[in-house]
């Protein structure tokens, strides 16, 4: 296998098995993230998932690396790299353009959902400090409210604007009643008995806890819709692999605790104005 060719396979090889070995793999920085902002040649992601994105990526850099060698003249001509590169971008772009025409066309006729995004810009330090709560939810809760007259179908807050938990039991947030809109955010949610220090270090865990990074909806009158957990986490990160072997290292969130990895997939259910057809939201 020639090298222009050998390389790019080599390369997506080497980012899968990264992204899944070893304890679940770390799937951050992988260069087709590179090329999001290319809306023709990223389309093929519907088939190829980014490993398409990244072997059309590394194979067109490898053909120019084989040009540049022959024009110093160290290398022959490459024509059948040319050929090959040449008949792969021409292929993605096409089904790009193909794809987005689609796309554009059941855009005109679709229902549109009126989405707002608030962001409280709350420093990762003061996340989780006690002191820091309520003037956190009240950030928050604050910016939401600016959007009152705007008729939004859903409000999405970040990943832990809420830094308490919820249970399986718990059904409704009185601190988020009276919103516009219906709300998505992250939270932890736990099943088993809590302990007594919060965040729950390792030790102080029973039998039976688990703890897992979470995403909710509520609704404006504050009830607990749905519930997604989390399945893909990240090693060291929100959990610490082989902890019999490394009992003292601790995950680099300031939770302090392992979290528990979902096992089955979930589909929130939005509580929305709109047709049935767009009620329901894939969490990744």
């Amino acid at each position: 296998v020639p090298l222009w060719l050998s390389l790019p396979l080599a390369w997506v090889a080497i980012e899968l098995l990264r992204n899944y070995f070893p304890f679940g793999g770390v799937p951050w920085g992988n260069l087709a993230y590179s090329q999001r902002h290319f809306s023709l040649l990223i389309q093929v992601l519907d088939v190829t998932g980014i490993y398409g994105v990244l072997f059309v990526l590394t194979l067109v850099n490898s053909v120019l690396a084989e040009i540049y060698l022959w024009l110093r003249r160290r290398r022959g001509f490459p024509r059948a790299a040319i050929i090959v590169a040449a008949l792969v971008l021409i292929g993605t772009v096409g089904y790009g353009a193909a794809r987005l025409q689609q796309i554009n066309k059941r855009m005109e006729f679709a229902e549109r959902m009126r989405i707002g995004v608030v962001q409280g810009n709350i420093a990762q330090r003061d996340q989780w400090d006690a002191a820091s709560i309520d003037e956190a939810i009240r950030k928050h809760i604050e910016l939401s409210n600016t959007f009152a007259e705007d008729e939004l179908d859903l409000m999405i807050w970040p990943e832990t604007p809420h830094p308490s938990a919820v249970t399986p039991e718990i059904r409704h947030i009185n601190k988020l009643s009276g919103l516009p809109a219906p709300l998505l955010l992250g939270i932890l949610s736990y099943v088993g008995k809590k302990p007594a220090q919060w965040p729950p270090q390792q030790q102080d865990r029973e039998a039976g806890f688990a703890l897992y990074n979470s995403a909710i909806i509520v609704t404006p009158d504050g009830e607990v819709f749905g519930e997604y957990r989390k399945q893909h986490l990240v090693p060291f990160g929100e959990y610490v692999p082989l902890r019999w072997l490394l009992r003292n290292v601790k995950p680099i969130v300031p939770v302090g605790s392992n979290f528990t990895a979902a096992e089955t997939p979930r589909l929130l259910q939005l509580p929305i104005r709109q047709s049935p057809h767009i009620q329901k939201l894939a969490v990744l």
